[in-house]
């Protein structure tokens, strides 16, 4: 079986967020956003859009008829170490109370492409599990436009 080299780790990869929406929904628009890190990211959930099915069924022949609806482009939940100084945690704790629409960008570990949407910020929470566990949080980010990948360069 073939090492396949076009897939990576997460090892390195970074989330930063902006306290606005882009201009443009293209490269210069999420380009020209101030950014700010979030730090101690442990897991990055999920991104992507998933599409609804619309059904009719006609009473004479009961038979299922589906369409494809409408795209949700879902919710991402963010782990991280609980740090109170970090400035990117700060932001997004200001961004729930904020109610306004975000930007998240997710640099990859290559350095060289990332992924950027638009966001409401629904949840800052503090994790605290057992006795052993780092204290932990929560931020979850309900995704308003499709997310998009583009290169650094």
């Amino acid at each position: 079986m073939a090492d396949n080299q076009n897939i990576g780790i997460n090892i390195g990869t970074c989330l930063f967020v902006a306290a606005a929406a882009p201009a443009t929904y293209d490269k210069a628009g999420f380009d020209a956003l101030t950014w700010i890190e979030v730090g101690e990211v442990t897991d990055f959930g999920e991104v992507g859009g998933e599409r609804s099915v619309s059904t009719h069924i006609p009473v004479k022949t009961g038979e299922v008829n589906k369409r494809g609806g409408s795209i949700d482009y879902g919710q991402m939940a963010v782990t991280y170490g609980k740090d109170l100084t970090d400035v990117g945690q700060i932001a997004l704790d200001a961004a729930v109370t904020a109610n306004t629409t975000h930007s998240v960008k997710i640099l990859d570990a290559d350095g060289v492409n990332y992924e950027a949407f638009t966001t409401i910020v629904t949840s800052f929470k503090t994790a605290r599990g057992d006795a052993s566990a780092i204290i932990g949080g929560t931020s979850n980010f309900d995704i308003t436009a499709k997310p998009t990948y583009f290169s650094v360069a």
